[in-house]
């Protein structure tokens, strides 16, 4: 598999190297791209300021970016998008949104949306998923090897790829079963918290919504607790969904437009498109990737996922391909 990605990496680098930029961008022109990104700093799994800042520069001058409010506008009225059109979004609600990302992309003017976990909006509390790596990272470090329990089979971890796939694997679990594992890892680092890390990853505060709202940012809702809805009941996922909207509405922010947690195709199902339509949103984001055209199913928008991207070549093949090489 690594040299079949590696074979593909060149002839994609190749490609763009002889004018395949200009030729898939023509191909693109009439559908517009959304870039996902999450986190704006230091840490490990974002992306740091200063690259974020020249992708913010290459796409300004590659890309009419609009905002997603004229991407749904266009969409539903069938009048066409901008020629190569693209939209700046961000999911989960991450504080760096607004002292990394907010600064650059008002120095650039570019607009962009930002999708909020609400229940952790002006809290301390990590996402489960941030708090699952900062302890399990801690215990490999510090052990040399994590271990879990988890649906009655105890998982022993001894690299940082075996804490990815158990992440993976612990998305298809309860939320009672995630608590459980979380609590584990607690006990086991005694809650020793790495203080860098946790300011990294905590979310926003409402005064912070407010001031980027009224500046070119809207902001959504991306769930209450970033709960996966396809492992969720019929009670739990109206209440992921529901208390979210609550959220929104409560501080006059949109609520026309939602983001799954997760967003693959497996994550969400036709109960959340129903309920998201029965409430009034007109568009749900996926993490599917590729371009969007006026006919793309609504509750199903396609995202391209930006992740770190440091390498520049990464960055340019994910943008001009869609593909993780």
């Amino acid at each position: 598999m690594m040299i079949c990605n590696k074979i593909a990496r060149a002839g994609c680098l190749f490609f763009l190297s002889i004018g395949g930029t200009h030729l898939l961008k023509w191909w693109h022109r009439k559908q517009a791209i959304i870039l996902l990104y999450h986190g704006i700093s230091s840490a490990k799994a974002h992306l740091a300021p200063e690259l974020f800042e020249k992708q913010l520069q290459y796409l300004k001058k590659q890309y009419t970016i609009i905002s997603l409010e004229q991407f749904m506008n266009c969409q539903q009225s069938a009048t066409a998008f901008p020629c190569n059109s693209l939209i700046i979004t961000f999911d989960d609600g991450y504080h760096n949104n607004y002292t990394h990302a907010f600064p650059l992309l008002t120095k650039q003017n570019i607009p962009a949306s930002i999708f909020l976990t609400t229940a952790l909006i002006s809290t301390r509390k990590l996402l489960w998923f941030d708090e699952y790596h900062l302890h399990a990272e801690n215990l490999l470090h510090t052990r040399g090897y994590v271990t879990l329990s988890l649906r009655g089979r105890t998982h022993t971890l001894r690299t940082q790829a075996h804490l990815d796939e158990f992440k993976e694997e612990l998305k298809t679990a309860t939320r009672k079963q995630v608590r459980a594992v979380i609590d584990q890892l607690a006990h086991a680092t005694k809650k020793n918290s790495d203080k860098t890390f946790v300011q990294n990853h905590r979310m926003l505060t409402h005064a912070q919504i407010k001031h980027m709202t009224a500046h070119h940012i809207s902001c959504y809702p991306h769930g209450h607790t970033h709960a996966i809805l396809a492992t969720l009941s019929d009670k739990q996922l109206a209440q992921e969904i529901l208390k979210s909207l609550a959220f929104a509405q409560k501080n006059k922010l949109d609520t026309s437009c939602y983001a799954y947690a997760n967003g693959r195709i497996k994550d969400f199902d036709d109960r959340a498109t129903t309920l998201l339509a029965k409430n009034g949103v007109r568009i749900a984001l996926t993490t599917i990737p590729g371009w969007n055209a006026l006919d793309t199913e609504p509750y199903a928008i396609k995202r391209i996922s930006m992740g770190k991207t440091e390498d520049w070549n990464s960055f340019l093949i994910r943008m001009h391909f869609g593909l993780f090489l």
